[in-house]
């Protein structure tokens, strides 16, 4: 149940750090507004008459939301490691479209789940060094404890990109680059392509 929950709250999470509606003006505001802001907008959407149960509005959400302020392809780059380097480019193309389709339909399956759940926003964290900053915030579902949730993001040409999201304190990009070593060193990279693709498929 423990698992479940947390699979499902990370999903959600990840679907609520949506940088704004429209991806056609840059977002030139600070991280820790436009999380609130916009957690804030999702959640009312998600709030109204069967919108978190109907599959298309859900993932409209998700396609218009947030899928153009994540870097997909930097969140490959961090998931493969050095998989990614000896990986040829149409390897790199394929993954990044398999990796988005999977999050996607993962985080569309997980939304229809969603209930009043409240979000606290903590104080955020700035590294100078790496030019990222992350925004903590707490899920706090009425039937469980409290979930800590903390949102990665780096600044590029002035726009903040999300690329890491940690739930309970666990990675999302570390959780699937342990997945995807064990993949690719049992079947190789085309063997890891093929099971995104086949999952993917399922998930539709």
């Amino acid at each position: 149940m423990r698992k479940h929950r947390t699979a499902m709250l990370r999903a959600c999470a990840v679907a609520l750090l949506a940088m704004q509606a429209s991806g056609t003006q840059a977002d030139t505001r600070q991280p820790e507004q436009i999380v609130k802001s916009t957690t804030e907008r999702v959640l009312q959407a998600l709030g109204e008459e069967g919108a978190a149960k109907d599959r298309r509005q859900v993932h409209t959400v998700i396609e218009q939301m947030i899928v153009p302020h994540f870097d997909f392809e930097k969140m490959s780059q961090w998931v493969l490691g050095k998989n990614w380097k000896a990986a040829t480019r149409e390897e790199q193309a394929r993954f990044v479209g398999e990796f988005r389709t999977l999050l996607v339909r993962t985080y569309s399956s997980a939304l229809m789940q969603y209930t009043d759940q409240e979000v606290v926003f903590l104080p955020s964290r700035s590294d100078a060094g790496s030019g990222t900053t992350t925004v903590k915030t707490q899920v706090n579902p009425s039937d469980g404890p409290a979930v800590p949730i903390d949102y990665r993001l780096y600044e590029r040409d002035g726009v903040w990109k999300v690329f890491d999201v940690a739930v309970d304190g666990v990675s999302l990009v570390a959780s699937y680059r342990t997945q995807f070593n064990e993949q690719i060193s049992a079947s190789g990279f085309g063997g890891l392509l093929n099971t995104l693709a086949e999952r993917n498929q399922r998930l539709e």
